[in-house]
């Protein structure tokens, strides 16, 4: 899960045998502990099977928007929002330990990708004060006023994309 500006606020890995769809749910309650400030999803079209927009509304009273291509577009298409969380991933896609599933366990993937967030965010200017909650989730720290210091620095535009 990406904000508007394309910094990763949440990452799960699991399986490969489990479909997007699904484990999506598992994302938005993780992300549900740390973020209470959410009002829009932005979310790629196989994100509408098996309920997902309904569930997200019932569970959370957040708008999960399914960004779609037009009718009768061919060929490839830049649609609305996915662009942003392309652009991350290309970002993540720079670093070695990402390139290959080189861990054995899904929380150490995951621990490699909040790493390369920290890194790419460390170049960006102004970045010093998003940069703790990253840090802290790495070494296995999970301190509250940190987390709302979070929700004001991070979520300013109250809407996410997510891919």
């Amino acid at each position: 899960m990406v904000d508007t500006l394309g910094n990763l606020l949440e990452v799960v890995v699991h399986a490969a045998g489990i479909q997007d769809y699904h484990g999506a749910k598992e994302l938005l309650l993780k992300l549900s502990e740390t973020v209470t400030s959410l009002q829009k999803l932005w979310a790629d079209s196989i994100y509408k099977c098996c309920g997902l927009v309904e569930w997200v509304q019932e569970t959370f009273r957040i708008i999960l928007e399914i960004v779609e291509r037009q009718p009768g577009q061919k060929g490839f298409v830049v649609l609305p929002r996915q662009w942003v969380v392309e652009r991350t991933f290309a970002w993540l896609g720079r670093y070695r330990r990402l390139s290959k599933d080189y861990e054995r366990c899904t929380k150490s993937s995951e621990g490699m990708v909040y790493i390369a967030s920290i890194h790419t965010m460390m170049k960006r200017p102004g970045a010093c004060c998003v940069i703790s909650k990253y840090a802290l989730r790495v070494i296995g720290f999970h301190q509250r006023a940190l987390l709302h210091h979070r929700d004001r620095a991070l979520v300013n535009q109250q809407a996410l994309s997510f891919f």
